[in-house]
């Protein structure tokens, strides 16, 4: 089992860091969009069977509508249909004068579904997701895009790593001296990979990576979402463990303490599905293949 531990100062010094500021304003309209294509299916690709189990829409919690400029907005778009063999990035914007924190997509059907990409936009201006159906019918997306307004210093920063054939890799962005990490994402220059996506213990810096089952080296690239404003911020993580039998398709989720908010969120698993707010928390989806010695835990960065 991999382990995950804090980013240590010297590691965080030595990464690949590229900081990216953007303006105090998204823009908004529409709430959503996204594009699409084929899968490039080969002999031998992984093929998952449908998850036959009864999956609950999330619950989201506050305005459905920004027109007052409220501190804390969950745009949600969709539902977006993804036919067999395809792929599709499908996006969802935060109102104007809001920047997005964090954002993920939640899926109909677990079992051929595989969640790639999930990261903020160019500007904060919203959320952006890639997934694949190598299933054998059409499902249903909805991305999602937690956005606040009152933030200062709002910045992405990134770090990026080749990972080879059939290997894992991960990389940490951070954020710079005085700036907070409150959210973050990733990207693969491939659509044949397994995701994961979480903040460090410390909430310095963004952890992203993949199993890259592509057959060429490819790139791995980490965002981390910086902002000061945020006010209690904390992290909180559901249990690591993942229970016998070993093929089978499950959960994870975590609630924010107290009266604070979901700010952003993310977590690691076999093979993680789905990865969206729910309610004042997070909530990932996963399937559990071999091997069986895995783990799966949810994360969510809370604050008002």
């Amino acid at each position: 089992m991999r382990v995950r531990k804090n980013l240590g100062a010297a590691v965080l010094a030595a990464a690949l860091l590229v900081l990216t500021a953007v303006s105090g304003q998204a823009q908004a309209t529409p709430t959503g969009a996204g594009n699409g294509g084929p899968v490039q299916v080969t002999p031998g690709m992984d093929r998952f069977p449908p998850d036959t189990a009864a999956k609950p829409e999330p619950a989201i919690t506050g305005p459905v509508a920004a027109a007052a400029l409220p501190r804390r907005h969950i745009t949600r778009y969709g539902p977006v249909t993804i036919g067999p063999n395809r792929w599709q990035e499908p996006e969802a914007y935060c109102p104007d004068g809001m920047l997005a924190t964090g954002g993920g997509e939640y899926n109909s059907n677990a079992g051929s579904v595989t969640l790639h990409q999930s990261l903020a936009l160019d500007g904060g201006r919203g959320w952006k997701v890639q997934v694949t159906n190598l299933g054998a019918t059409e499902v249903t997306l909805h991305v999602y895009a937690v956005c606040y307004s009152g933030l200062s210093h709002y910045q992405h920063s990134y770090a990026k790593r080749p990972v080879g054939v059939n290997t894992f890799g991960d990389v940490w962005a951070g954020c710079p001296n005085g700036v907070a990490l409150v959210g973050g994402g990733g990207s693969a220059d491939t659509y044949f990979s397994r995701v994961e996506s979480n903040p460090g213990d410390d909430l310095r810096a963004w952890r992203f990576g993949i199993l890259n089952k592509d057959n060429a080296t490819r790139t791995v690239q980490s965002q981390a979402i910086c902002a000061n404003g945020i006010q209690g911020q904390t992290l909180v993580k559901s249990g690591h463990y993942i229970l016998p039998p070993w093929d089978y398709y499950g959960d994870a989720a975590i609630t924010c303490p107290g009266d604070s908010w979901v700010v952003s969120g993310g977590g690691f698993a076999p093979r993680v599905t789905d990865s969206h707010p729910q309610g004042e928390g997070w909530r990932i989806y996963y399937h559990n293949g071999p091997p069986p010695r895995s783990g799966a835990q949810a994360f969510a960065i809370c604050g008002r």
